[in-house]
């Protein structure tokens, strides 16, 4: 039917145009692969975005955290009643920050929680609920400035409508779920935690949009999220300021709900209320639920980011830190240089004149 619906669709159809302009239930349904829509109803820059990525292999093999045997990103599933998804960053070298590494796996890690929804005959009483955290001191301080490239990338899989499609997909679970936040958070990280039901937080915890200052823009839908949470004026003064907000600035804005005292402590209390969302199954649709993603808006967002990156723009602040990092070392160079000059210089002046010799006096 929806096929059907597409090869007749027309703007004069109110069907028929809610197919054409992509909002339509039956195009987008409730998951983002490109493999799901239907040629004919794909006419915006985001859907031709979203082929681009089709075409390309995005789960290629990637490297390791730390050790053979652990990964960047976790999925694990509670033996208890009722089940809860236990999702964990575990790209501890670089204190989870975001990459085309860490990316590779919240991908793959999505995909294993799609299946394990789809066949709820492989495990008895699938999750209801979700909780995300992070390993480490942080959950998450936004994109990795450092990174480096290594053979085996695409030119797909290194933009960032990739390296973002498996951080949105948690919308996908159609589940509530819980971010426990903790440490330093910038940019990505506030922009992931968004996509989620709910946020709780450490009283050590530290937030900070800053997009601006490094000159790039907002991605995984932050920009409607993120509205949404603060209203306009709240949205626009955190993305023109670099100000960083505590935790009780956090609590007061609504982003965060409740306040624990340590990082475990939070962790704990996050894995407790999504316990709590999916008791039955009535309780876990009364929170709110993320809706369909927007792809429209998505990929405007990952235009803007793309463009802020060719233009040289992007994390440009840390680049001139850098520089003026070096820049001091030198002239640290050249002033012990002449400091020790100068006491070269003092030391010929303090050696020890020859008096000339003191004449006999006449008697």
């Amino acid at each position: 039917q929806l096929v059907a619906a597409c090869e007749t669709a027309t703007l004069d159809d109110p069907v028929g145009a809610r197919v054409v302009n992509g909002r339509g239930r039956g195009v987008f349904g409730t998951m983002i692969l490109p493999g799901k829509y239907y040629s004919t109803s794909t006419r915006t820059l985001a859907d031709a975005s979203m082929y681009m990525v089709a075409g390309a292999p995005i789960n290629i093999p990637q490297g390791i955290a730390d050790f053979p045997e652990e990964a960047r990103y976790r999925v694990l599933m509670t033996d208890t009643s009722p089940r809860v998804f236990l999702l964990e960053m575990n790209a501890v070298s670089t204190f989870n920050m975001m990459d085309s590494d860490l990316s590779s796996e919240v991908i793959n890690g999505m995909d294993v929680c799609r299946a394990l929804q789809a066949m709820p005959d492989m495990v008895k009483n699938p999750p209801l609920a979700y909780t995300v955290q992070g390993s480490g001191p942080h959950f998450c301080p936004g994109g990795n400035p450092t990174w480096k490239y290594r053979p085996g990338y695409t030119p797909i899989t290194l933009s960032q409508y990739t390296g973002y499609l498996g951080f949105v997909a948690i919308r996908e679970l159609s589940i509530p779920g819980v971010a426990a936040l903790h440490g330093s958070m910038v940019g990505g990280g506030v922009a992931y935690s968004l996509n989620c039901t709910e946020r709780v937080a450490a009283s050590t915890l530290s937030v900070s949009y800053g997009n601006l200052s490094r000159g790039a823009v907002p991605g995984m839908l932050l920009s409607k999220n993120v509205t949404q949470l603060l209203g306009m004026a709240g949205a626009i003064e955190l993305y023109l300021s670099d100000g960083t907000l505590s935790s009780y600035a956090a609590s007061k804005a609504k982003y965060v709900t409740q306040l624990s005292p340590g990082n475990a402590q939070v962790k704990a209390l996050g894995l407790s209320i999504a316990r709590r969302m999916a008791a039955n199954g009535d309780t876990c649709r009364v929170p709110h639920i993320k809706p369909v993603l927007d792809v429209q808006r998505y990929a405007v967002e990952i235009i803007g980011i793309n463009l802020s990156a060719k233009s040289g723009v992007l994390f440009s602040n840390v680049k001139k830190k850098a520089g003026d990092s070096a820049a001091p070392k030198q002239d640290d160079q050249q002033l012990a240089s002449a400091q020790q000059q100068q006491e070269l210089e003092a030391q010929q002046r303090q050696r020890a004149v020859r008096r000339p010799k003191r004449r006999a006096r006449r008697q």
